[in-house]
């Protein structure tokens, strides 16, 4: 038998060698890595602190074990009382709650969600529970699982649905201790939010009035950066160290008055933009008069252009008119003119929102019976159920809201109709796109619509146009159709003159759409896709080379997508590092993405401002101009292809970096005491019965600053929505100018700021409506109040969040690391 020993002497140089690879690694190659994984994941390693109180803290692998654990127990819980269900029986236990027509667990008597946020909320609710004498033993959560059974299930197959749902990740003592935060965390936000949903009589009635009661004012603005060179020293340290604290974990958001320091998720956009009616213009300027005649002749000998005999011809047109035919393609919808007849000049039609639907087939010889169908008022937004957690956001009530006044808006229905129409005026209102959440510069808004919302939106803004501008002569030849008259009408053929922009714009579409929709299938399936599966693959072999140390591969070529563009005529642009706050300001920002394998859907300041989109990868999506239609302007669409070239996450500063703003802010305040002090001194000049009662307060070129809004109310009801209402012509305002308003007199003066208080208006009360002898009619007919009850609901909500807040402040829970950083 060797010795050992003998063996070891004998390979001691190899040995020696093996142990210092060993300790290389150990001590010198893994701490490497693992300094370079956090520096990729932001720096947050497993030991940083994400949220502290007094008393408690959380680190990231603390809130990943949890977000784990607690996910597995929602899935456990939700598994068993399935079975309980499927045996017969149902969960004994405060708060479940079993959709019994859906087959479906709605809540468990626990919280579900296990993100990041109700993780931490949980955890310090449930050390608030510990200081109040609020425990829960191995005991009692025994006897809640027993309840939650409900006598159903045996005590082994509890086991295996435990072992079979978290895929054994989960033990007996991971259960319980799960319920004690779960269970102490109910009973302290239970007990907490107990009187917060009750709702007085008179309350309801308030919230009544914030829908439809209406309010039409004056109002001069006082700008608070006129004030900023007029403020006086400087902030002491104290100061400084306050509004950072209160800023240093809230978004740089220039739509909030309070003050924010992190800079948001930037990305940088490059884009290339179409519109339709550029490239039938550019095609029109192509034709020649050669052209034009034979297209003519071809018509006349198809009888295509012919008009009643009576009918006005093109020079008649009004002024004011939309410069807008329909191309002779398109055969009139009954309840139209002859469908012998062409639209001239004098009767606009509007062009189609999907051109590559358009043909050239003839109209039809056969005339149209029209159908005359009175103009009526839009219908009220529809509603449906909403609900969520009983615990902290009860569910909406369920009935139906008479009390919302009626949203004008377009709708999916084509009204034709002959009694003669205003053409002075004004389009109907249409809405705004959503702005962006103050909260989380990811969670913007704006709203602007889906792709297929918005081609509908066209085709109504069609037929709204077509109908508003009308002539005496289309709704006389209308009305004769209707009576039987039409077969037997005098025609004639238009003139050459009366036909030649129609017949442009038809020859100039056939060409024009088609050479549209190859340049953007040029840009984007034979370019810009290419290029995104290709660096696609470069960056995954980056990533693996980046993690193994070797040889690093080359980036492919990225094309250039300006020169691309201009060749096939269409239009380039590049944001540059932006955010979200400023994208929803653009034409850009505001087009609507089409859903795509992503599942984005949205604005493009909303949905793809995130991390969670790959860069290069190409997005289509879509802009519709509903400003120019509100103008009485026929509306344009314009059609995007994107992607997205760089990013930059979320960065939290020190109080070193933002010092400057800090001081920035802090004058900021100061002026606006100033601004603030000006206005109410204005507001005392102010007349609130003179004829003229700015003329002492204000001088003459002053006095042009004045503005008088349309009517509009507290709030604007959309659907299920409640949303601030978009006063026109004053800046973004809030409940704190819309509180100033309707707590006035009419004929009062007062001041009310903006929601970012960069502006205090002078605010003179024009006139409410309607009044209260018809609010009070109103409220009685509207059996079940559910607007006013939804109002209600979200002010209870904002108490809960208030409650939250105060807690936070008792405990002094800070957030080292943002959430949305995980």
């Amino acid at each position: 038998m060797s010795n050992p020993f003998a063996t070891f002497r004998k390979n001691q140089n190899y040995w020696m060698a093996g142990l210092v690879l060993l300790s290389i690694l150990a001590f010198v190659v893994a701490p490497a890595i693992m300094q370079i994984q956090e520096s990729l994941t932001g720096g947050s390693g497993g030991g940083a602190v994400v949220v502290r109180w007094n008393g408690g803290q959380l680190t990231v692998a603390d809130m990943q074990n949890a977000v784990q654990k607690h996910g597995s127990l929602v899935r456990f819980l939700n598994d068993l009382a399935q079975e309980v269900v499927q045996a017969g029986g149902e969960p004994r236990v405060p708060g479940f709650f079993y959709d019994h027509e859906s087959k479906q667990v709605q809540r468990l008597g626990i919280e579900t969600n296990s993100d990041e946020e109700s993780i931490a909320r949980t955890r310090i609710l449930s050390d608030k529970a510990k200081r109040l004498g609020i425990e829960f033993s191995d005991d009692a959560v025994d006897e809640f699982i027993l309840a939650f059974c409900d006598g159903r299930v045996a005590t082994a197959r509890i086991a295996e649905i435990l072992r079979e749902s978290s895929g054994g990740r989960l033990s007996n003592f991971d259960v319980r201790e799960q319920l004690k935060h779960e269970l102490a965390s109910m009973v302290v936000r239970s007990t907490a939010a107990s009187g917060f949903y009750a709702t007085a009589p008179g309350e309801i009635y308030q919230d009544f009035l914030k829908l439809n009661r209406t309010a039409k004012v004056e109002a001069f603005p006082v700008f608070v950066a006129d004030y900023m060179d007029k403020v006086q020293g400087q902030p002491s340290e104290l100061e400084i160290e306050t509004i950072f604290d209160l800023g240093s974990m809230q978004l740089a958001n220039p739509n909030s008055a309070d003050p924010g320091f992190v800079q948001p998720y930037q990305a940088d956009f490059e884009y290339v933009e179409s519109n339709i009616q550029q490239w039938v213009e550019r095609e029109k300027s192509k034709l020649t008069e050669d052209q034009l005649r034979a297209e003519y002749d071809r018509m006349v000998e198809l009888e295509q252009l012919k008009v009643p005999v009576d009918s006005k011809p093109a020079a008649n047109k009004p002024a004011d008119t939309p410069d807008t035919e329909t191309p002779d393609t398109e055969t009139p919808a009954s309840g139209d003119a002859d469908a012998n007849s062409v639209p001239t000049a004098t009767e606009p039609a509007v062009e189609p929102a999907a051109p590559a639907s358009e043909n050239n087939e003839p109209a039809s010889a056969e005339p149209a019976t029209p159908a005359t169908t009175p103009a009526a008022d839009p219908a009220p937004a529809s509603e449906s159920n909403s609900g969520s957690e009983l615990n902290l956001d009860p569910p909406a009530p369920a009935s139906g809201d008479g009390s919302a006044l009626p949203a004008t808006r377009l709708t999916n229905k084509v009204r034709l109709v002959s009694a003669p129409q205003d053409e002075s005026a004004a389009p109907p209102p249409v809405e705004q796109p959503p702005q962006l959440s103050a909260e989380n510069a990811d969670d913007v808004a704006p709203a602007t619509e889906n792709a297929a919302t918005e081609n509908a939106a066209t085709e109504n803004a069609a037929a709204t146009t077509t109908g508003s501008t009308a002539t005496d002569s289309a709704e006389e030849d209308a009305a004769t159709a209707s009576s039987g008259e039409a077969a037997t009408r005098e025609m004639r053929t238009q003139t050459f003159e009366e036909a030649r922009e129609q017949i442009a714009d038809s020859l100039a579409r056939a060409k024009a759409i088609p050479a549209h929709e190859a340049a953007l299938t040029n840009v984007s399936e034979k370019v810009m896709k290419p290029y995104y599966g290709a660096y696609r693959q470069y960056a995954a072999f980056r990533d693996a080379d980046l993690a193994a140390g070797t040889k690093k591969v080359a980036e492919p070529q990225r094309p250039n997508l300006k020169k691309l563009a201009e060749e096939v005529g269409l239009a380039y642009g590049q944001t540059g590092l932006t955010d979200g706050f400023k994208l929803v300001q653009t034409q850009f920002g505001k087009s609507a993405i089409r859903q795509d394998e992503l599942g984005l859907n949205g604005a493009v300041a909303n949905a793809a401002m995130s991390q969670q989109l790959p860069l290069f990868q190409p997005i289509q999506s879509s802009y519709f101009d509903q400003e120019s239609l509100q103008q009485g302007r026929m509306p344009e669409f314009f059609q995007y292809i994107f992607w997205k070239t760089a990013e930059r996450p979320i960065q939290i500063p020190q109080l070193s970096d933002v010092r400057a703003q800090v001081v920035d802010y802090w004058k900021r305040l100061q002026a606006r005491k100033l601004a603030e002090a000006a206005a109410a001194a204005l507001a005392k000049k102010v007349s609130p019965t003179a004829d003229a009662p700015w003329k002492d307060a204000l001088s003459t070129a002053e006095q042009s600053l004045v503005v008088e809004t349309d009517p509009f109310s507290w709030i604007t009801r959309m659907g299920d929505y409640n949303m601030p209402t978009n006063v026109n012509k004053l800046e973004q305002v809030g409940n704190e100018f819309m509180q100033a308003v309707f707590s006035a007199q009419p004929g009062s003066v007062t001041v009310a700021p903006t929601e970012n208080k960069s502006i205090y208006y002078v605010v003179r009360i024009v006139d409410y409506s309607p009044d209260e002898a018809e609010l009070q009619q109103r409220f009685n007919a509207d059996a079940d109040k559910r607007g006013p009850l939804s109002i209600a609901q979200e002010e209870s909500n904002q108490l809960v969040q208030d409650w939250y807040q105060n807690l936070y402040d008792e405990l002094g829970v800070k957030f080292e690391i943002p959430l949305n950083q995980l």
